[in-house]
């Protein structure tokens, strides 16, 4: 909703959230069904790596492969699996703010920052990020970075 909210008048405030209410009930009715599926396996033939942008407005550059989340029938509440790819000299990001998230680094290097904090980090490396805290991460660097991230 890209809308200045306080232009509206007390009716179309009660509508718009109304509107909103029935669709993340509708919402929460496509995820129960998914999630009834109770997938335990992916396989890498499965996984399509897509623009950030698709799934998460943070995103320039970046590319996200979903691993595991109610979206791809598996029974789970409060932990999404998934993979980034961010090209070499690549803002990716930065600020955004979610639930725990952790970060192993699969190949190259990147920065991430993480409220006032600062990591460099590469490959064989694993970040936690708190909850809450803004957080991006860059890659100035020559090659690719790719990450497993749970959040």
């Amino acid at each position: 909703m890209t809308e200045d909210l306080s232009k509206l008048s007390p009716a179309e405030l009660y509508q718009a959230r109304q509107v909103a209410l029935d669709t993340v009930g509708r919402l929460d009715l496509e995820f129960e069904q998914r999630r009834s599926e109770k997938r335990r396996l992916i396989r890498a033939s499965e996984l399509e790596w897509v623009p950030a942008s698709a799934l998460n407005p943070t995103g320039a550059q970046i590319e996200l492969c979903q691993i595991i989340s109610p979206e791809m029938g598996f029974d789970i509440l409060n932990v999404h699996m998934f993979k980034i790819r961010i090209p070499p000299h690549t803002e990716g990001g930065r600020y955004h703010r979610h639930g725990d998230a952790i970060k192993y680094y699969l190949e190259g290097k990147a920065v991430e920052y993480i409220g006032d904090e600062e990591y460099e980090v590469e490959a064989g490396d694993f970040i936690h990020i708190p909850a809450n805290v803004m957080h991006g991460t860059q890659n100035p660097f020559d090659e690719p970075c790719v990450i497993l991230a749970a959040q």
